[in-house]
């Protein structure tokens, strides 16, 4: 075996090949250290999306819960289907919107009704016939 002499040592070709090492070995290494880094970074991202599904099966969980408490059960019947406990008294207030609307309804409705009577037989009959949007009845 043929042990190279201190001169090949200095040689620039030496010197080239030991840079080219040097500098593949630092681009893997930079190239790991960046995977590195992204591998990380997605599964921080998957820990966050843990932890929410996490906390939304939680909200879901207590949701479940209380729709199976004798409190909401009551509560739907009472609100939905009007169920009321025996002894229990119910007081219904009527909705101040929609009552000022029902009344101005009736205003007209009676204005039309009284006009509609004092209309002549033939003219109620030809809208009637011919104005369906206005049938006065």
């Amino acid at each position: 075996m043929k042990i190279p002499s201190p001169d090949f040592l200095r040689s620039r070709w030496f010197l080239v090949l030991g840079l080219i090492v040097v500098g593949y070995v630092f681009f893997m290494l930079g190239k790991m250290i960046w995977q590195n880094y992204q591998v990380n970074q997605h599964i921080n991202n998957l820990q966050k999306e843990v932890l929410e599904v996490e906390r939304e099966n939680q909200k879901l969980s207590d949701l479940i819960a209380f729709f199976q408490t004798e409190t909401f059960k009551e509560k739907e019947a009472k609100e939905k289907l009007g169920m009321v406990k025996p002894g229990e008294k119910v007081l219904v207030f009527p909705d101040a919107e929609n009552n000022e609307k029902s009344i101005t309804d009736q205003i007209d409705d009676t204005k039309t009704k009284k006009e509609s009577e004092q209309l002549p037989n033939y003219v109620k009959w030809w809208n009637f016939f011919f104005k369906s949007s206005d049938i006065n009845r």
